[in-house]
């Protein structure tokens, strides 16, 4: 039998390498010490600089090749790679292998990766993953889109039938950190032409493409819309017919407590009790606000006969008295009756009467005359 032991150094290719960003391709030792190989241990540095070296563990792939991404590297810089394999046996031999990242540049091309057909009738979240700056950092993305047509709507990539570059609406985010952007005022169920890139001093990347179609929608009635009416102002707008409602209900409670009458009248619109009484009062030429201060009139009136009724009796007969005189009033003899009893016309006042006759009441009893006439 022959012992295993740990595996040889792998080998390690690099496909890719950026300003920030490099990717190796870790290949399988030639000799694995008699057992598969299950993944590999890698670290990796600064050349002039170990602090931030920092292990980590990949599992290998189901071929020999196992790519490995090192992200966010500083631009035309110097690394150092370590990477060693494992298997049952443990770890084997590590190798050392060194590159450059190259000089700052415009962002890379970004990567969208929203799904072809959006879950929102009038909008579409755009969405990419954290792209390559360049070395430098992003200042904006730029977000252009518009409505077109495709050929086939089953076919697994929908192509436009027209390359017209023009009619794009464009939208700026100056988010550096931002990763998605809704675009809202959308038609349902349609395509848009969905194109988006990323600045930075350096320049502008390469458009990434998508065509993306909104979504049929619900026929459900009340159902809001992306660009719709929120919870919130909903809500608000509730809350102030509320309160305008409580005021109405205040100012009608305290018009009514000062002035009754209009209860009354208010009734004579509903066809009430109290209106079709204020309609008779009407039609009769009657106020109901002038019939009620007559009536209080005629009470006032009561009341102080009742309190003259209550006088004693002594009271009632010397009022009595005093609307009894004892002399009859005087006449004044015509020019006639002076004729015919021989007296004459004795003075010219008399012979015109007076037009009215005068009777003074006084509260003290008249006085007799001391010798009285046999």
């Amino acid at each position: 039998l022959i012992k295993a032991v740990p595996p040889e150094k792998p080998s390690v290719i690099k496909t890719v390498v950026l300003s920030t960003m490099i990717t190796l391709e870790v290949d399988a030792p030639g000799d694995n010490g008699g057992q598969p190989i299950l993944g590999y241990f890698y670290s990796y540095h600064q050349l002039n600089d170990s602090s931030d070296d920092e292990e980590s563990y990949v599992e290998i792939s189901e071929d020999t090749t196992t790519n490995v991404e090192l992200k966010k590297l500083v631009a035309k810089t110097s690394y150092v790679f370590k990477v060693s394999a494992k298997t049952a046996v443990g770890r084997g031999e590590e190798l050392i292998y060194t590159f450059d990242t190259k000089e700052v540049s415009r962002p890379l091309q970004l990567n969208m990766t929203s799904p072809r057909e959006g879950s929102d009738p009038t909008s579409i979240k755009v969405v990419w993953s954290e792209p390559d700056n360049g070395g430098v950092e992003i200042t904006q993305y730029v977000i252009k889109y518009k409505k077109v047509e495709v050929h086939n709507e089953k076919a697994d990539e929908w192509q436009t039938k027209s390359d017209d570059e023009k009619n794009f609406k464009v939208e700026h985010l100056n988010d550096p950190s931002a990763l998605s952007y809704i675009i809202g005022n959308l038609e349902r169920n349609s395509f848009y032409d969905i194109r988006i890139t990323a600045i930075n001093t350096e320049g502008e990347s390469t458009e990434e493409t998508k065509i993306i179609k909104t979504s049929e929608g619900s026929s459900q009635v009340g159902t809001v819309a992306s660009g719709g009416i929120g919870t919130g102002p909903v809500i608000g707008i509730v809350v102030g017919l509320l309160i305008i409602i409580v005021i109405i209900a205040i100012v009608i409670f305290f018009v009514f407590k000062r002035k009754p009458e209009l209860v009354g009248r208010l009734r004579g619109h509903l066809g009430g009790k109290g209106g079709e009484e204020e309609r008779g009062n009407k039609e009769d030429g009657k106020d109901p606000a002038e019939e009620e201060k007559l009536i209080k009139k005629d009470d006032i009136v009561k009341v102080e006969n009742e309190t003259e009724e209550g006088k004693p009796e002594q009271a009632s007969e010397e009022q009595q008295e005093e609307f009894e005189p004892d002399s009859k009033p005087d006449v004044q003899p015509t020019p006639e009756a002076g004729a015919k009893n021989g007296t004459g016309d004795k003075s010219p006042e008399l012979s015109t009467p007076a037009p009215t006759t005068e009777i003074k009441i006084t509260p003290e009893t008249p006085e007799k005359p001391e010798n009285p006439a046999a």
